[in-house]
């Protein structure tokens, strides 16, 4: 437990590494501010400005959701900087960050995510790398259609949440741990993954075999969120459609509309999702009929 807290620290930080990092650049580099005693409130409005102008790392429009997440973590800093002095007042008042508009939801069709399970192989990847890499990929791909599970429940899956015998995958979200069930196909690629392209004696020094990350990156780290957001990137530009947003959210929405097309019931659905409000489900339950 202790191994999983330090994990969900770790990426809380990647998170707030990655929006103050934003800041940080815009700050430098468009304002030429190098003191934090210079942040006020009307760079902070310009740097919300800046962000919604402006392309994510992907190439594409960052949505209001994500500014605002970063304008939380620059918040939180703010409030940090007054509490040790190093600003006289708090930069970010209340109304200044967007508010996040409702989420549309959008089904990927069985066609497309064909396209993107041909595109799991990088561009010029040959021999056993290529294999790995696509191995891993479609393996991605399936957890997420057949889970519906977050993005980073995904990348915090560790190899002691495999039960072999059930073909189910663990996940320990808010409340309780849930136990998630992979259809026949995505049981084959998670298993095939495993036993066959994983790297097996890669492991953190003092951390149990069985505690290692199931997703490793090209460079053997545990996979980030952020990682996981250009792999998506990649995916969707080698399967042609660089103008169609494909990211793991879609593959959540997707498998809550095809389970309760299937018969499937809110609650257990609320369940294997995680969720705690009925929002989501009443739009799910709208759209599959």
């Amino acid at each position: 437990q202790e191994q999983r807290n330090a994990g969900r620290r770790r990426k809380t930080l990647e998170w707030h590494e990655t929006a103050l990092g934003f800041l940080h650049q815009y700050l430098v580099k468009e304002r030429h501010l190098t003191f934090l005693s210079q942040l006020t409130e009307s760079e902070i409005r310009g740097w919300l400005t800046f962000l919604h102008t402006t392309s994510s790392v992907t190439g594409t429009p960052r949505r209001a959701s994500t500014i605002a997440t970063y304008g939380r973590s620059a918040r939180a800093f703010c409030h940090w900087g007054v509490r040790n002095g190093y600003l006289d007042r708090l930069p970010i008042t209340r109304g200044i960050l967007p508010r996040a508009g409702k989420k549309r939801i959008q089904v990927i069709e069985p066609d497309v995510f064909e396209r993107l399970l041909l595109a799991c192989r990088p561009e010029r990847a040959i021999g056993v790398v290529g294999d790995r890499t696509a191995a891993r990929n479609r393996a991605i791909l399936w957890i997420f259609r057949d889970t519906g599970m977050r993005a980073s429940e995904l990348c915090g899956l560790r190899l002691s949440d495999i039960n072999r015998e059930q073909r189910t995958l663990r996940v320990e979200g808010t409340g309780r741990e849930r136990w998630l069930p992979l259809s026949s196909n995505g049981w084959y690629q998670v298993l095939s993954y495993l036993e066959r392209h994983r790297p097996a004696k890669v492991f953190v020094e003092g951390e149990d075999v069985e505690e290692g990350f199931l997703f490793l990156s090209e460079t053997y780290e545990p996979l980030s969120i952020n990682a996981l957001t250009l792999l998506f990137d990649r995916l969707r530009k080698r399967a042609g459609m660089s103008e169609q947003p494909i990211n793991p959210s879609q593959l959540r929405d997707t498998f809550a509309i095809c389970y309760l097309r299937a018969g499937g019931e809110q609650d257990t659905l609320r369940e294997l999702l995680g969720l705690r409000g009925k929002t989501a489900l009443a739009r799910y339950e709208q759209l599959s009929t």
